[in-house]
């Protein structure tokens, strides 16, 4: 914070939900002793977790959860790619998520995103953030890497952001 730098407080939590409810009430303690931390810009809980209808109800419980506890701060999620955003049959969609302040996700997809910000906007009307993306350096056509084609596939990446920022 004394450098300027502001943080998204993660909570990573395993893939198999056999310890959710002990997850989530890890989560709350976290929310608990760094809500008033001004370096707090939000909360994220999970990362690419498996997109089960039960991980979006427990996703649901942990954002309403770290909301009643801090109202100043909004909550996330890392989610893969676009995978069942918006879809009611597993409550991933808006109204099964009141809590969830925006949508994070992670994806890795070539020289743009293609039709991710359209489809993304026919699926939630939250905002969007890119939790993790970019391009490997690792060229397997010359068995090395190759950051010249990385840059680029970065700088298209960027562009594409921007374009589709609103």
């Amino acid at each position: 914070y004394a450098n300027g730098l502001y943080v998204i407080m993660g909570k990573w939590v395993t893939q198999d939900l056999s310890s959710i409810d002990n997850e989530i009430n890890d989560f709350v303690s976290i929310v608990s002793l760094y809500k008033d931390h001004p370096a707090v810009l939000m909360w994220a809980f999970g990362n690419e977790v498996p997109n089960t209808s039960n991980w979006f109800i427990k996703l649901a419980s942990a954002a309403l959860r770290a909301r009643e506890i801090d109202s100043s701060h909004l909550v996330t999620t890392a989610n893969r790619d676009l995978d069942r955003i918006g879809d009611s049959a597993v409550n991933a969609d808006d109204n099964s998520l009141p809590y969830l302040g925006v949508w994070g996700i992670n994806l890795y997809p070539g020289s743009d995103f293609g039709t991710l910000f359209s489809s993304y906007k026919s699926r939630s009307s939250k905002p969007l953030i890119m939790t993790e993306w970019g391009s490997d350096a690792w060229n397997s056509n010359i068995t090395g890497e190759d950051e010249d084609m990385q840059s680029g596939y970065i700088e298209s990446q960027w562009k594409d952001i921007i374009a589709n920022s609103d």
